[in-house]
């Protein structure tokens, strides 16, 4: 995590300005999202008092208005990406090749040109992609998080604890079950690759096929290479399934708990904290499922970090080479 945090911090450097803006939204959001959460329940709450039709029709379309407001911010914020991703991206693909041209020609060729386009390319989007998205996103959701349960906390203490502890709880089944789904998944991935690098050896011996009948080779050995396929299908499937089961099941049995206890305590007196709790129970849970996937995928983006790490920092050769400006670069007939 050093090694992202530390590019995090000189490539955001170099695009302040687009980095702000992109916070700007970020913080504008979260604060109207947590706004229209408590304007929904006093809508409701005044409603119980104040039951008139046109209360009712000027409360959902000034509610309306907002939430095409929080459309338009939320386009904003992905704009602001967009345009900090350019700058970012760009910075980091002049260093890299400016530490290409500059690196010694042997090092490079250890590298290994495909690994380097991948480096150049791939890499250098997963790095933005975990900057500019996975860690904006990260921060943004646990802001919304505290954010709505501290409002929870103001409107029933008690209730805010108990989903504090069922958020924390879900969101370690979560995180744990997601590697665990991972490493299963990993063996059928190999032997689909398998079963096709058999057909694909196929394809490439077509001429043998013609010429010498030997369909029946290959036959058995893709009839080997799909059942072990199949094979590692069924043992990975029913634990996937039943974990992608059990996070569902843990989720509407929150759901329904809080709903439950809410019920039994306010009974018909608090329907607006009726309606805000059970928004707020949803809006939680799907909060701490989406943080702990943008922190999985920052987990599985370490590599591409230290990859782009590697090529910034390869030794240059002894002496300096200089070559005139050059603007483009063309094969002569």
């Amino acid at each position: 995590m050093k090694i992202i945090f530390k590019m995090f911090a000189r490539y955001t450097s170099q695009a302040k300005g687009r980095f702000c803006l992109m916070l700007l939204f970020t913080f504008s959001l979260t604060g109207l999202e947590t706004g229209l959460a408590l304007l929904m329940r006093d809508i409701i709450s005044a409603a119980e008092i104040n039951g008139t039709l046109q209360f009712l029709l000027l409360s959902v379309l000034g509610f309306a208005l907002l939430l095409g407001l929080d459309s338009l911010l939320s386009i904003g914020r992905y704009l602001s990406c967009d345009l900090f991703g350019e700058s970012f991206i760009g910075a980091l693909r002049a260093d890299l090749l400016r530490a290409v041209e500059s690196a010694d020609y042997e090092a490079i060729l250890g590298i290994g040109r495909d690994k380097l386009k991948n480096i150049l390319y791939y890499d250098t989007l997963n790095v933005f992609r975990t900057v500019g998205f996975q860690m904006e996103t990260i921060f943004m959701n646990a802001i919304l998080l505290l954010a709505f349960l501290a409002v929870a906390a103001y409107v029933n203490p008690l209730l805010s604890l108990i989903l504090l502890t069922a958020t924390v709880v879900g969101f370690l089944i979560s995180f744990f079950s997601r590697k665990y789904i991972v490493r299963v998944s990993s063996g059928v991935n190999a032997q689909m690759k398998a079963d096709n690098a058999v057909l694909n050896e196929f394809s490439d011996s077509l001429e043998l096929v013609k010429t010498h009948s030997i369909s029946d080779y290959f036959l058995q050995k893709q009839d080997k290479s799909f059942k072990a396929f199949i094979k590692a299908s069924l043992r990975a499937d029913a634990p996937i399934v039943g974990i992608s089961s059990l996070e569902t099941n843990y989720h509407q049995l929150v759901y329904l708990g809080i709903a439950a206890y809410l019920s039994m305590v306010l009974g018909g007196d608090g329907a607006g904290d009726l309606v805000f709790f059970l928004f707020a129970t949803e809006k939680v849970i799907s909060l701490s499922t989406s943080l702990e996937s943008s922190l999985y995928a920052i987990l599985r983006m370490a590599p591409s970090f230290v990859n782009a790490r590697m090529l910034l920092d390869m030794e240059q050769p002894d002496g300096d080479v200089s070559v005139d400006s050059i603007d483009t670069i063309g094969v002569s007939q």
